[in-house]
């Protein structure tokens, strides 16, 4: 849409826009000539005189008139076109103007003495016997000056046949362009609206002009067109304020030199950061990057001296900052042919212009050219050159948006193709793996029946034990192999929706210890099944409280260590979980299951990822080749990955995997008790029980469970606590954990013992507790692992109440 905006409107309004710029470059390269150079200024009705004019430099700038007066003739020397620019000074200037009236009658002329830019204009001459004081320029409020207008002018009344001197003093911090000029009424305003007529039509044509290149530059995203317009928008603003049009804004003229200032720092920024995208200085090197930086600095900085400082001076910097500029550029094109950089034809057009300009300046000293004199400086004519090299970046924009348009289409073009090809290979390879899959399924029926069948055969068998075994052991057998085949038919479920979408993880906080135990415990039923060894290292530098997607990892490791018990008889089965790095907030962990089983030629390794595929040398075993399978993908999403390597002893393999998980910490667990309740058949309210915790979580979960039961609960948050309760009420039994800020358990442990022995203390701890003794030899009565079920907690008040010298470590 850019593309066909930018040729639908290049179509059109190009053509109108080249050829008012043709007419107003022609009007700004051949100016109108109308000037009469006669000392008798009455007698010409029409045109106008150019006096005889003498200048006298105050070095001081606090010469009054009549210290002038008072000067000798030869003091003053006479006003050329070589002298009529007088560049940046703290001096103030004196004109004497000789001006004879010849005819017998009176007239009235008007002065102007210069470019509209002089900011302290004071006219003086005799009349009526006595001298009249004129007065212009921005030094000077509206009210004060003697005529309104852009162009400062003064009414002289002229006696007939007699001669006057008029003195004009003039001063500024501007570079100043004398001339000064008599005109009559008639051509004086005629003059002013041929000049306000042509300098609206320049200026209202570069606003268009800008404001168009500005939309164009948006669309197209081009900060080059962008940079340039909107320097040459401020640019036209700098004009507009040198030529007197601040005086629209009487209440601004005050801050002229602000304001002046303010607008030449953001034309020179801009400028230079066109000169920055033209140049492609941001594919450059580093100095010269910093040289740009530079120079917009340093332009600032002298600006910024002028108006605080030292106007002159600052103005001198910043015009020897301006030459700078050339050099940069120069550095700027050698740099980017030494590092080819490929730059326009519009970037080699101003390379070229900035030469010719920097030879005609300072190599030839020609200030003054047919097409540029010294009074058109910063007139509004002096913006043509920056409006056609502007015409012209907006129509290499054009061309270039107008190439990646066509680019553009060629790729999208080629895109389309080459996935309509993808997608045609995409429909054949899935048509070919759902022809497998619906195969492959067909062989698991064949499986599925013998899989489920064995954990119910196991569930029987413990029943027929009931009365020859204990039955908390044995009812620990039925309870795992009836979850067993539960998680068998979560497999089977689990690998259906798989086909379907993404498997999806939900972390949770929870106990990693414990989680690492039921491992453990589940590690070794299996293990049993074929008269297998099993064994465990579990690391004990593991966090207590970790976030882990517990279902997914649980079926991961359950799932390696059922493969090694069913292809493993008689042997050795390892569970190892080690840590491999731990920080504040992550702790990587290695699970690996080692087995002494036929283990997997090197040729099956990769093939036993697949669904439904076994190792050759295990045809014999029962299974449906499902369980590595979705270890993988189960992996996968875990951003980690299954890892078989053969054992050195050429016997059996090892499987291994690594998984990073975030560290949390026990205030982040809603519950510590897996809540199931027994009936209590003794007096609770009787019993003071004291739980000390410093996890609010836990602490309040504990209290609303043994509250239920009746007890006296009460609770305190570290050991320094619990003591304080301990001396003022009496306790029955103490509930602690292991960890704890100010005063741990153990030493909570010797101060109760040491104190109140008959005190049963209960540890309840995320962290493993190894010995039962501490240091000083007083002991815990039992000891529970968190999270804890509701009813071995009950069993354990009850033992402790009943039997003060028991000891027991229950998971």
């Amino acid at each position: 849409m850019k593309g066909l905006f930018l040729d639908q409107f290049c179509g059109e309004h190009m053509p109108k826009i080249a050829t008012a710029f043709i007419f107003i470059t022609m009007m700004w390269i051949f100016p109108s000539q109308n000037t009469f150079a006669f000392d008798d200024v009455c007698s010409i009705d029409s045109g106008h005189v150019e006096p005889t004019t003498t200048i006298f430099e105050d070095k001081s700038g606090i010469l009054t008139l009549d210290n002038i007066i008072n000067k000798h003739s030869t003091e003053f020397y006479p006003l050329s076109k070589s002298n009529l620019m007088l560049h940046y000074s703290r001096s103030a200037y004196w004109l004497n103007i000789q001006i004879q009236n010849k005819i017998f009658f009176n007239c009235t002329r008007w002065l102007s003495v210069g470019s509209p830019r002089i900011e302290n204009i004071q006219v003086y001459y005799i009349n009526n016997g006595q001298w009249k004081e004129l007065k212009a320029g921005p030094d000077f409020l509206l009210q004060q000056w003697s005529i309104a207008t852009t162009q400062p002018i003064f009414p002289l009344e002229l006696i007939g046949s007699s001669q006057i001197s008029v003195f004009v003093r003039i001063a500024g911090d501007l570079s100043l362009v004398v001339k000064p000029e008599l005109w009559s009424s008639g051509q004086f305003i005629e003059s002013q609206q041929e000049s306000n007529v042509f300098g609206g039509l320049v200026a209202g044509a570069v606003l268009v002009i800008s404001l168009i290149t500005i939309g164009v530059g948006l669309l197209t995203r081009s900060l080059l067109l962008l940079s340039q317009s909107l320097a040459l928008l401020s640019y036209l603003i700098i004009t507009a304020l040198l030529n007197g049009y601040l005086i629209f804004l009487p209440g601004m003229l005050s801050s002229f030199r602000v304001i002046l200032t303010s607008t030449m720092v953001v034309s020179f920024a801009l400028t230079m950061m066109y000169l920055w995208f033209l140049l492609k200085v941001q594919y450059s090197t580093w100095y010269v990057k910093l040289c740009y930086y530079c120079i917009v600095a340093l332009y600032f900085a002298c600006n910024i001296w002028s108006l605080i400082v030292d106007s002159t001076q600052g103005r001198e910097l910043s015009f020897l900052v301006l030459r700078l500029i050339y050099p940069v550029v120069a550095l700027t094109v050698i740099v980017g042919i030494k590092k080819k950089i490929h730059l326009s034809w519009m970037a080699w057009v101003m390379i070229i212009l900035l030469a010719i300009q920097f030879v005609l300046r300072y190599m030839l000293h020609l200030e003054n050219t047919p097409w540029r004199t010294s009074q058109d400086i910063r007139g509004l004519f002096s913006i043509g050159p920056g409006t056609i090299i502007l015409l012209l970046t907006l129509s290499l924009t054009i061309i270039e948006t107008r190439k990646r348009h066509l680019k553009a289409e060629k790729l999208l073009a080629e895109q389309r193709l080459l996935e309509h090809n993808k997608l045609e290979d995409l429909v054949q390879i899935r048509t070919k793996q759902l022809q497998e899959s619906l195969n492959e399924r067909n062989v698991l029926l064949a499986h599925i029946s013998h899989d489920l069948r064995s954990p119910l055969v196991a569930i029987i068998d413990s029943l027929t034990m009931l009365g020859t075994k204990e039955n908390h052991s044995v009812l620990n057998s039925i309870k795992f192999h009836a979850n067993y085949q539960l998680d068998l038919i979560k497999e089977l479920v689990e690998f259906s929706k798989n086909n379907l979408k993404t498997i999806e993880l939900n972390p949770s906080v929870e106990f990693f210890n414990a989680f690492c135990l039921q491992l453990e415990i589940e590690g070794k039923f299996l293990a049993t099944r074929r008269k297998n060894h099993f064994s465990s290292q579990i690391s004990q530098t593991l966090p207590t409280v970790v976030i882990a997607d517990y279902t997914r990892l649980r079926q991961v490791v359950v799932n390696l260590l059922d493969n090694a018990a069913k292809y493993t008889e008689e042997g050795d089965i390892l569970l190892s979980i080690e840590c491999n790095y731990i920080d504040e907030s992550c702790v990587e962990v290695k699970f690996s299951v080692k087995d002494s089983g036929p283990g997997i030629s090197s040729d099956d390794t990769d093939k036993m990822m697949q669904p439904y595929t076994r190792g050759d040398n295990v045809q014999s075993t029962i299974g449906s080749g499902l369980g590595l399978s979705i270890v993988k993908q189960l992996l996968e999403n875990m951003n980690s990955a299954l890892h078989i390597e053969h054992n050195s002893e050429q016997r059996g393999i090892t499987c291994w995997f690594d998984v990073q998980l975030m560290i949390s910490d026990e205030s982040q667990i809603e519950s510590c008790i897996n809540e199931s309740h027994i009936p209590f058949l003794i007096d609770c309210d009787k019993y003071s029980l004291l739980i000390v915790d410093d996890a609010e979580n836990s602490l309040e979960n504990l209290y609303d469970f043994i509250l239920g039961y009746g007890f006296n609960v009460v609770t305190a948050k570290n050991g320094l606590e619990a003591c304080n309760i301990l001396s003022k009420e009496k306790i029955d039994i103490i509930i602690t954990d292991l960890k704890m800020p100010v005063m741990n358990g153990l030493s909570l442990l010797r101060y109760v013992k040491s104190s109140q022995p008959d005190i049963k203390i209960i540890l309840l701890t995320a962290q493993p507790y190894e010995s039962k003794l501490d240091l000083t030899g007083y002991y815990f009565d039992s000891v529970l692992l968190k999270p804890v079920g509701g009813d071995i907690l009950l069993k354990t008040i009850l033992k402790v109440i009943s039997d003060a010298n028991s000891y027991n470590v229950i998971h």
